[in-house]
């Protein structure tokens, strides 16, 4: 798919574009541009506008009659106002009797309705660049007239030229009423979603165990957001990215709900990244929800199974709760890692912890023979103390930090996203190491 570039226009009209260019329009299909794309879309078609307006105005007034002049001043004065209502639709996007419910995260693209495609206006159909263009925009002194007169029939007349202008100013302005966007039918959304993750903070506000905290907000953050969010365009293209990052092998490993958790924090930080005054915690909520998913089923079930195979009595302490009960994945929290390997990270280096040292070679046995790609225990060892690294920096750095009052900022949200599966890709390699 091939977007109109801002920055560089060219135009390339063929005859057959000139003169068919509404039949192109009616295949056009714009449900699977993301809002990123609808947002550049906006933009280029204002230019297309703004240009054929200009020239439909200066060819009349060079080329016509005073009377025809006349008739196309009134055209134009009517388009004028046509674009006024456009122009607010569009790209100051302020759209009148609308506005969101707070039921749903509206996903970007999906705050208008369209039945478009960008292959009627991309891949070779219409191409803006080069030819009399400004930085602000076109100038209406380009080489455009030579170009449509050449492709015109010989001897093509004045009005002639200005009709295909007009079927090309016509055209933009349908498009652009069909590309709208709502900005604050989608921000009054992602306040709603902001306001529902600072009420959850509070709920839980007054915990003292940090891991407890945070574990009780991420869970109701995530399962919020798993509640409102909505597919389209944007929630298709943020699959595919993290598919890309996080590798497909990987991916088919997942469990569902953690694909769709990873899923919808790259969407939330692609809807909130254009804002400044929210707080970005539940992009982190979210995605450190994905990461205890994928470690609970593979630290805590999986050993869990192998110990019941194994006939293993008495079990592990890091699996029992305070009442000496086998714990429920429920009850699994990323802290939990410490207690069931005997491994606690000490100066950004995991150490294991004498009182776990028994249960600690039980658990390695299970790697070993298991969990683990390796088969020497000496490999597996330094493995595992690797895995818990990475789950200490989630923990600490960004969902720890993301359960409490304050705000967290964009740039620390993406961090997470970086970390987790953008840049480090913490999650994938440690589904990597593991035999599922």
């Amino acid at each position: 798919m091939v977007l109109i570039k801002e920055e560089s226009f060219e135009i390339d009209i063929g005859k057959e574009l000139i003169m068919n260019l509404s039949d192109y329009f009616s295949h056009i299909d714009l449900s699977s541009l993301s809002t990123e794309e609808r947002r550049k879309l906006i933009n280029s078609l204002k230019k297309y506008h703004d240009y054929f307006y200009d020239s439909i105005n200066n060819h009349a007034r060079k080329q016509q009659t005073k009377s025809e002049a006349k008739k196309t001043e009134k055209k134009m004065h009517d388009y004028s106002e046509l674009m006024n209502r456009v122009k607010e639709k569009c790209w100051r996007n302020v759209i009148e009797g609308k506005s969101s419910t707070g039921k749903e995260i509206s996903v970007l693209s999906g705050a208008a309705s369209t039945d478009a495609k960008l292959e009627a206006i991309g891949c070779g159909l219409i191409k803006l660049g080069g030819h009399g263009i400004t930085e602000g925009g076109l100038s209406s002194s380009s080489g455009f007239y030579k170009m449509l007169e050449s492709i015109l029939p010989q001897g093509a007349s004045d009005k002639e030229i200005n009709e295909q202008l007009m079927i090309m100013l016509h055209t933009t302005v349908a498009m652009l009423e069909k590309c709208n966007i709502s900005e604050k039918e989608i921000k009054d959304a992602l306040t709603d979603t902001v306001r529902a993750v600072a009420d959850i903070k509070n709920k839980y506000s007054d915990i003292i165990d940090d891991e407890e905290l945070a574990k009780n907000v991420q869970d109701e953050c995530a399962a919020w957001i798993l509640d409102n969010i909505k597919t389209g365009a944007d929630y298709d293209n943020c699959r595919s990215k993290v598919i890309k990052n996080i590798g497909p092998e990987s991916w088919e490993r997942m469990k569902g709900t953690s694909q769709t958790f990873l899923i919808n924090a790259e969407v939330l930080y692609e809807q909130l990244k254009y804002y400044s005054d929210f707080d970005y915690s539940v992009i982190c909520m979210t995605a450190s929800k994905a990461l205890e998913v994928e470690i609970s089923k593979r630290y805590f079930s999986g050993y869990m199974e192998y110990l019941r195979e194994e006939g293993i009595e008495p079990l592990p302490s890091g699996v029992l709760n305070k009442w000496s009960r086998p714990i429920d994945e429920k009850e699994f929290m990323l802290g939990r890692v410490t207690d069931i390997t005997g491994y606690a990270v000490r100066e950004g280096s995991a150490v294991l912890l004498p009182k776990y040292v028994s249960d600690s070679e039980v658990f390695l046995d299970y790697a070993d023979k298991r969990l683990l790609h390796e088969s020497s225990r000496g490999k597996c060892k330094g493995i595992i103390k690797k895995h818990i690294v990475m789950i200490d920096n989630v923990r600490e750095k960004y969902r720890n930090p993301a359960a409490h009052k304050s705000k967290m900022s964009i740039a620390e949200a993406k961090g997470c996203l970086d970390y987790l599966i953008d840049v480090e890709r913490a999650l994938g390699v440690i589904i990597e190491d593991c035999n599922w």
